[in-house]
Parts: structure tokens; C-alpha cells; sequence
């Protein structure tokens, strides 16, 4: 496993850091079969008190290629040393519109009874947070179609909500450490006694796919400025994606692995590492309970 991540390292090194800055500045491509992956931090030290109540996702100026029937996210907090997740928040508004979208903010979270309505907010608990210690993941997702987003755009503000739609603005905003457009991973049934697969979707068709377990969550860097959220991942098997191009990458791989009975009750957790000539893009993480 060690030389498999110091290969992987040495391969990216240069590669990745010309991928990472010519995505920040560019439009990427997000497909139904994939996942906008944004890991971040926040600081304790707010602007005012008492702390925010609202948490927004913002994508910026989007281009919607076909229609995106809803916007899903789920926020994750890895701080404990387990991937938690702490909410999903889902917003059907604009689905069939096709265009030009301002997406500022694209979904919400909330906290402490706030008034905050704009959106479809979830309402989750803000402690790590507002203690400045969460180790945070989102994983943006749309039900269909494609949309272009621009990465140098993407951020999380906080505000302190008056009303449905209004608050003052608290700083600072959160602090993004990587962010990626990567493929998505089901792990389907999820069952002990039997053959589980492992689904992968939305990749570049003849990039190698990696796929890995591990049974318990954190972080791993496996290329530059690219971590995974298994921090001693197992490598169980590497696949190429087959498959062909459309809006975006539409390349598929999928990997049969039996679960004895002894693994009843075992939470595991799935993730897939997609390795292309630009570098390393990790898929979605998924926690299942055998």
C-alpha cells in the first residue's frame, strides 16, 4: 500500500498542481453521475455573537447545460475520526431551467431555530462549527442532466438570519482545502452473506479506477493537494472505466466483492480513486453497515 501511494505521489506531482490551477479558474463540467467534492475548514474566531445560524453553499455563475431536476448536498464532518454525516439539504427550485443560473446561494444549512427559509434548508447541528473543529466535506450532486460550474467560485458564507430570506453576514467564510469534480460510488446492496458491488459512474472512460476500503474514517493524502477519506485504505481491486463521452464524463467501472457472514454488523467504508493524466480525483465516500 505504501508504494502504491508513493508511485501515485511521484506520478501527480507536477501534473496535479498544473490540473488544480487550471480548474480554479476554469468551468468544469458536473454530471448527474458525479460529485462536486469540497473539503474545508472553518475558524472560531467570528466577526460577532452570537455565532451564525446559516450555513450557505454557493456555486457562483453556473451554466445549465440540460436540466438538473433538483440540487442535493450532504455535509460531513471527519473531526471525530469517523465520517459523520451531519445533513443533507435537497432544492428542486429552477430544475427545468436551462442557462445562464446564479446559484449564490445553491442550498443552506441551519441551525438553533433559525428563520432562515430560503432554499430548502436543513436544519443540523452547527457545534463543530461554531467551535471552529469540524473536519467538513460536501458533496454536491444533481438528480439529472449537467450544468458547468466555475471552481474559483465556489464557497461556503455564514450569516445571521433576521428573517426567511435576509441576516448579516458573519465572518470569516470557510477556508476550502481541495475541491474536485469526481466520479460518483454506490455500494449496492450492502449486504453480509453475499456479493456487494461496487458502482462507479461519471468517469473518464480508460482512466484506471482504484477502489479502496477502510473501517474507519479520516483522511489520506494520495497525491498532492488529493486526500481520500479512508486513512489506511485497502486496496481492493483496479479496473479501467469503459464506457464513452457525453455532456461529460460517462465512463463506468464496477467491482464484485463477497461479504462473508462473519462481516455482519461491520461498518465499512468504500471510496474510489480515479487516475488520469492530469492526476488523482477521488470519488464520494460511502459508510455501509454489513
Amino acid at each position: 500500500m505504501a508504494g502504491l501511494m508513493n508511485v501515485l505521489r511521484t506520478a501527480c506531482s507536477v501534473s496535479l498542481l498544473v490540473f488544480l490551477l487550471a480548474s480554479s479558474a476554469t468551468s468544469q463540467v458536473l454530471t448527474s453521475d458525479q460529485v462536486l467534492r469540497i473539503r474545508f475548514t472553518v475558524s472560531s474566531a467570528w466577526s460577532s455573537f452570537p455565532p451564525p445560524d446559516v450555513m450557505r453553499i454557493n456555486l457562483g455563475l453556473v451554466q445549465v447545460v440540460q436540466a438538473f431536476t433538483a440540487r442535493n448536498v450532504s455535509l460531513h464532518d471527519c473531526s471525530s475520526g469517523t465520517k459523520q454525516l451531519l445533513g443533507t439539504a435537497s432544492d428542486p427550485s429552477f430544475g427545468g431551467y436551462v442557462g445562464t443560473l446564479s446559484l449564490f446561494p445553491s442550498n443552506s444549512f441551519t441551525c438553533c431555530n433559525s428563520p432562515w427559509t430560503f432554499g430548502a434548508p436543513t436544519a443540523i447541528d452547527f457545534t463543530t462549527i461554531h467551535n471552529g473543529t469540524i473536519d467538513g466535506i460536501l458533496e454536491f450532486s444533481i438528480a439529472t442532466g449537467c450544468m458547468n460550474i466555475p471552481l474559483s467560485q465556489v464557497g461556503m458564507t455564514f450569516l445571521r438570519a433576521s428573517g426567511p430570506a435576509g441576516g448579516t453576514p458573519i465572518s470569516p467564510d470557510a477556508t476550502i482545502t481541495e475541491i474536485s469534480i469526481g466520479p460518483r460510488l454506490q455500494v449496492l446492496p450492502g449486504l453480509c452473506g453475499g456479493v456487494n458491488s461496487l458502482d462507479l459512474t461519471g468517469a473518464q472512460p480508460g482512466n484506471p479506477i482504484i477502489f479502496g476500503l477502510d473501517l474507519s474514517g479520516g483522511s489520506a493524502m494520495v497525491c498532492p493537494g488529493v486526500t481520500v477519506d479512508l486513512p489506511a485504505p485497502i486496496i481492493m481491486g483496479i479496473l479501467s472505466a469503459a464506457g464513452t463521452a457525453g455532456c461529460g464524463p460517462q465512463g463506468t467501472a464496477s467491482l464484485n466483492l463477497f461479504a462473508p457472514l462473519a462481516s455482519c454488523g461491520v461498518t465499512v467504508i468504500a471510496q474510489a480513486l480515479e487516475v488520469g493524466p492530469t492526476g488523482c480525483i477521488p470519488s464520494n465516500s460511502v459508510a455501509v453497515t454489513l
